[in-house]
């Protein structure tokens, strides 16, 4: 499908070695991929052979907005980063980093759907896009600066208007865990991306737009916005869960319901106090119901954006105060991923009581964590490369490796919980609890859980009842025995059959722009639903934009075929089924609050199922040439045929 609505039906080209601009339809891959990764997915097949590097001038760096974006679809403000990234482990394969605030929305506005930059300039440049025209400049003077002061800096160049995603040190100097940023606090946290910028002497990409986007029927699309807010709570979770009654709000009133409340409840209090403290306002990304930025201003350290607060609260063992709001305003100036040191300081801790490094040996102040001169020392020296930060900025598993603890940090990760669960990346939840994490982490290139939340929201955000959660569960995977208590995986057909649906589901809200904290639209606030969603609004949303009729089961269809080229990336880089694996205390290890280890033959026999249900080879996890050419991908078969590969 594709229609003069939604699409602003170009993609800008950009060859940084060259510094030649060009144009090309949207349409070449829309009709089969839609947008956002579906496009970049294909992109990279076409044109990024397996023996690219991430950091090799002919790799792509792709920026994707999707078909909704700039429509006032709820929570429609996404971008996706796509390219072969340097942050996975054990090698660089391709990955996705999703970021929110308006960027996207303003590129949209300028005319273009996707940018992808190649090559890279001989010196620092930005690249500024306004209206369908795009120029390339020289940056020298920002080379240095950081993410803030160079915003800052174009701005004032180019007007305030503009939005500004830009990479900071830790981009420049190449630390495989750099974002890239926006504003003050959106961020493409893992992928490494930023430092992909900084291998092309990139700086930043400044836009600006004022074109709009068409929409096939505007009033039928505002009609059904406002009904998809009626059912969005954050995390898709039932506000069932907090008792917001004694605060005098009404627990479906989910605009009453201040995140950095929601963020922090129940067992962050220190954090609470900071945030009442120092709390401005809610900040949202475009178009989104939900606001899940706290805006705060902290005179001693200044302003910005704080999102999921409570994991610099974890990663500081519970210091709510100015160093807690120092680091996280330094890792954003400074452009350095805070997930990853979730699990990179408790090692680095470990490591000194065992003697393994000191304060001496690493140049870092450890003995004084978590005070201002062990977190600034620490981030300063990751971000510029100096010292001991050198063998940090390769990431903690990389870093482990290079001093000859590998072991150490992962049985130090089975005794503190779910830390690093692969691909080189700190793990959300652990595989432990649900088996659905543990088949999402090893069929991924990164931690699933930048766009997977939907299983984890039924099981541990509603707060529903058992017998409720079973009611979701066969309406939006079609069986009750999809659900499982936490801890207690039942490895059965159903369970296997709901990463088919979340990995499909997220392929179609990444090409659509949408929010992972709210579709799809399995749940809902609302008793007198059963707390059922609406699982077809997102085909609801693309067909009143496109004006082109959508049903439900082709929209997912397009995600398996999404999916499927994903897939086919991964296969052609290497990955086959012997990879995915978890770390093998994920199997011997007891969770801290009693989940046992998964069970190495049920998990063997679940990964069975899983591949067969998708139509590839169960002993190698190749997709088959039936699936791919069921799925419209004839084309992709017929390459991995030619590789030897099929």
């Amino acid at each position: 499908m594709f229609s003069q609505f939604g699409w602003a039906g170009k993609i800008l080209r950009v060859d940084l070695t060259s510094r030649r601009i060009t144009e090309e339809d949207t349409s070449k891959y829309a009709g089969r991929f839609l947008g956002g990764p579906g496009i970049a997915y294909k992109i990279l097949w076409d044109e990024v052979p397996k023996e690219v590097q991430p950091f090799d001038p002919e790799s792509r760096l792709i920026f994707c907005t999707g078909v909704l974006t700039g429509t006032p679809s709820p929570s429609s403000g996404r971008v996706e980063i796509v390219g072969k990234s340097p942050h996975t482990y054990p090698i660089p394969v391709h990955t996705r980093s999703g970021i929110g605030g308006g960027w996207g929305v303003e590129l949209k506005q300028a005319g273009y759907d996707t940018i992808v930059v190649q090559g890279k300039a001989s010196n620092p440049v930005y690249i500024r896009v306004k209206d369908r025209e795009a120029e390339i400049i020289d940056a020298d003077p920002l080379w240095g600066l950081d993410t803030y002061e160079t915003q800052h800096e174009i701005k004032n160049t180019l007007g305030m208007q503009y939005k500004i995603l830009t990479i900071g040190p830790a981009g420049e100097n190449l630390v495989r865990y750099a974002i890239v940023l926006s504003d003050t606090g959106h961020a493409a946290g893992q992928g490494g991306f930023g430092a992909v910028m900084g291998s092309k002497n990139l700086k930043a990409i400044a836009v600006r737009g004022t074109r709009g986007v068409g929409v096939a029927r505007p009033r039928e699309l505002l009609e059904l916005a406002d009904y998809v807010k009626t059912l969005v709570t954050s995390l898709g979770a039932t506000p069932k869960s907090v008792l917001w009654a004694d605060k005098g709000v009404d627990p479906h009133d989910t605009k009453r319901i201040p995140y950095r409340y929601r963020s922090t409840a129940p067992g962050n209090p220190g954090a609470m106090d900071f945030i009442r403290k120092y709390w401005v306002k809610e900040v949202a990304c475009s178009s989104c119901p939900v606001a899940d930025f706290s805006f705060c201003n902290v005179p001693e350290l200044g302003t910005g954006e704080v999102h999921c607060i409570q994991w610099y609260y974890c990663w500081l063992q519970g210091r709510a105060d100015l160093v807690f709001w120092e680091a996280k305003v330094l890792h954003d100036k400074l452009g350095i991923n805070n997930y990853d040191f979730m699990y990179m300081i408790p090692w680095l801790l470990k490591l000194r009581e065992k003697g393994i490094i000191s304060d001496e040996s690493t140049g870092i102040p450890i003995s004084a964590f978590p005070g201002r001169d062990f977190i600034v020392t620490l981030l300063n020296k990751v971000a510029y490369r100096l010292g001991f930060g050198d063998t940090l900025a390769e990431g903690a598993i990389r870093a482990a490796e290079k001093l000859g603890v590998k072991d150490t940090l992962l049985k130090e990760e089975a005794r503190a919980g779910a830390g690093y669960g692969g691909h080189g990346m700190s793990a959300h939840y652990d595989p432990r609890d649900w088996v659905h994490t543990a088949l999402l982490w090893v069929t991924d290139s990164r931690d699933p859980y930048c766009d997977k939340h939907t299983y984890i929201a039924l099981a541990h955000w509603s707060y529903l009842s058992l017998e409720e959660q079973k009611t979701v569960a066969e309406y939006a995977y079609g069986s009750r025995d999809a659900i499982a208590p936490m801890g207690e995986p039942a490895y059965n057909s159903a369970e296997a059959n709901a990463v088919l649906f979340d990995q499909d589901r997220s392929a179609v809200k990444n090409a659509l722009g949408l929010c992972d904290w709210v579709f799809p639209l399995i749940l809902s606030p609302l008793e007198e639903r059963n707390y059922l969603g609406d699982t077809a609004a997102e085909s609801k949303l693309l067909s009143t934009v496109t004006g082109v009729d959508i049903t439900e089961a082709e929209l997912t269809n397009i995600g398996k075929r999404i999916w499927n080229l994903h897939r086919a990336l991964l296969v052609r880089e290497g990955r086959r089924r012997e990879d995915e694996d978890l770390p093998e205390y994920f199997f011997t290890e007891p969770t801290k609050w009693g989940s046992p280890p998964i069970d190495r033959e049920k998990w063997e026999g679940l990964k069975d199922e899983y591949y067969r249900l998708r139509g590839w080879d169960v002993s190698t996890g190749v997709p088959t040439r039936a699936k791919l050419e069921e799925l419209g991908l004839k084309d992709i078969a017929d390459e991995l045929e030619r590789l030897g590969v099929l």
